[in-house]
């Protein structure tokens, strides 16, 4: 305590708990001086030796210094779990105010009330988003806990169904279905014990789960060297409306207010454009669709509060696409990227998919592809191999009766050919299960149908060895599955790498 003393100097008495210490010290030392000349004193200091003897209890006050640390603990877990309690409860809110949102027309037929109901949710929407997001900025790592404790949840709930849907099909008995069901259980129970705070991760582990990075190391380390660290105070503006793009904002920390006009997506005839008010928080991306079509900025971000975004020139962002050429370019898998979040907003909004689960929705995104539709090219649809389009840049109309579908929106599934209204449209194609598939790799993909776990695990083996798996899919079958694709001889612009240059949209 003394060498302490020495070293620390003046800033040892001035701390509270070292004054604490010291006073103990002082009612120890007199204590021991009264019981010492205790002998001496005469009979009638006797009841003052007792009253001095209470000083003594003040050595318990010693355990406050060892307890308080532990109590303080203790109160930020539960102030945490309340949080986290909080937060979840808001983003179900949000949930479930924008799943109300999208059937209001099919409960009320007067547009006038349904557009005031729906100006009510999206202003309670944006409330709550705003609520959340500040929360996020000062307990991000409850925000982290929350989202993976969800994530894990919806995992187990889709093997659930999975089990149960193997066991209807006859492909798993009563009792391995209830041991399968048992484990999940018991996943599940202990998802209850779940963390509270998880460390939030930082601006390169940000960028380095970016979608349409894909743990490529080369272009991992290529967007690290160009890629700068901004700070932005409360409102500042970070884009403008209208202005030409700089480059993309991958948003670290902090929450910004998107205000403008719903973005345009190319089309022939543009949609009549609303106002929007959003807000946005950590791990969004700003500014990707404005960089890849580069067109003036439809929106004017500002900062709600301080705020670190990780910026990517947009120059640095088209010299990444000149290196990274090769199929599948750069470019081609952050189109597929911004292609497949905005599908998921286009089916999310059909009736015949408003049940399914996000969970579900990017199992059915999963084998996705892009296609590059030029002006006056007819493509074909929906010849048995596809199950879903949908049109995510510009514009394009059926053959036989000239319906108009302007992006984003989902082809129907009685159009058997379109052809491209704009310059450049783009369609995301869902190839249906049975389907043999060209890849963005130039690959083929046999994909039978999904009859059972067995055949999934064998289509597979070729990229799970680690997996113990035997592979049984032959070279033949490979082989007879490219002739039959060279029968078919797709067009040059079938597929998103055309014979054109590579930027389409690219010149700087």
């Amino acid at each position: 305590m003394f060498q302490q003393a020495l070293a620390m100097r003046k800033a040892y008495i001035l701390n509270p708990w070292n004054q604490f210490d010291l006073f103990i010290i002082v009612l120890a030392v007199v204590d021991i001086i009264i019981n010492d000349f205790a002998a001496s004193l005469e009979v009638q200091m006797f009841r003052i030796i007792r009253v001095s003897k209470m000083f003594r209890l003040t050595r318990a006050l010693r355990l406050i210094k060892i307890i308080i640390p532990k109590l303080i603990t203790l109160v930020e877990h539960q102030i945490h779990k309340q949080l986290s309690l909080g937060y979840d409860i808001g983003n179900g809110f949000v949930t479930g105010e924008e799943d109300i949102s999208k059937i209001i027309d099919h409960i009320s037929d007067d547009q006038t009330v349904s557009k005031k109901l729906k100006g009510i949710l999206e202003m309670n929407r944006q409330l709550a988003v705003k609520e959340i997001g500040l929360l996020q900025r000062n307990y991000p790592e409850i925000a982290i806990s929350v989202k993976t404790r969800q994530a894990s949840r919806a995992v187990l709930n889709s093997e659930r169904e999975t089990i149960g849907s193997l066991m209807l099909m006859g492909l798993l008995d009563e009792v391995e279905s209830k041991k399968l069901k048992k484990m999940i259980e018991i996943r599940m129970k202990k998802l209850t014990k779940f963390p509270p705070t998880i460390p939030a991760p930082t601006a390169e582990s940000l960028l380095q789960n970016l979608p349409w990075l894909h743990s490529d190391v080369a272009q991992i380390e290529f967007i690290k060297k160009v890629a700068k660290l901004m700070i932005f105070d409360f409102g500042d503006i970070i884009m403008r409306e209208n202005d030409k793009p700089q480059g993309i904002h991958l948003i670290v920390s902090g929450v910004v207010k998107m205000t403008g006009s719903s973005p345009g997506y190319g089309g022939r005839e543009q949609k009549e454009k609303s106002h929007v008010i959003d807000y946005q928080s950590r791990g969004t991306i700003i500014g990707e669709l404005n960089c890849l079509t580069q067109q003036p900025l439809e929106f004017t971000v500002t900062c709600e509060s301080a705020t670190q975004t990780c910026f990517i020139g947009i120059n640095s962002l088209f010299e990444a696409f000149d290196v990274f050429y090769e199929d599948p370019s750069l470019e081609y898998k952050m189109w597929l990227s911004l292609a497949i979040r905005i599908a998921t907003t286009v089916f999310m909004e059909n009736i015949n998919y408003q049940g399914w689960t996000h969970h579900k929705m990017c199992l059915y995104l999963s084998n996705a592809y892009l296609m590059d539709v030029e002006v006056n090219e007819k493509v074909l649809l929906y010849d048995g191999s596809i199950q879903d389009v949908v049109v995510i840049y510009g514009s394009c109309s059926d053959v036989q009766d000239q319906r108009s579908f302007q992006a984003p929106a989902l082809i129907s599934k009685t159009t058997y050919q379109v052809l491209g209204t704009a310059n450049i449209t783009k369609l995301l194609i869902i190839p249906s299960t049975s389907a043999n598939v060209k890849d963005t790799k130039s690959e083929i993909l046999i994909m039978d149908s999904a009859l059972c776990l067995l055949h999934v695990a064998q289509q597979r083996a070729p990229s799970c060895e680690s997996s113990g798996l035997e592979t049984v899919r032959s070279e033949e079958l490979f082989a007879e599955a490219e002739e039959n694709m060279a029968e078919q001889e797709p067009g040059p612009s079938s597929q998103f790498h055309s014979t054109a240059p590579h930027h389409q949209f690219n010149s700087i």
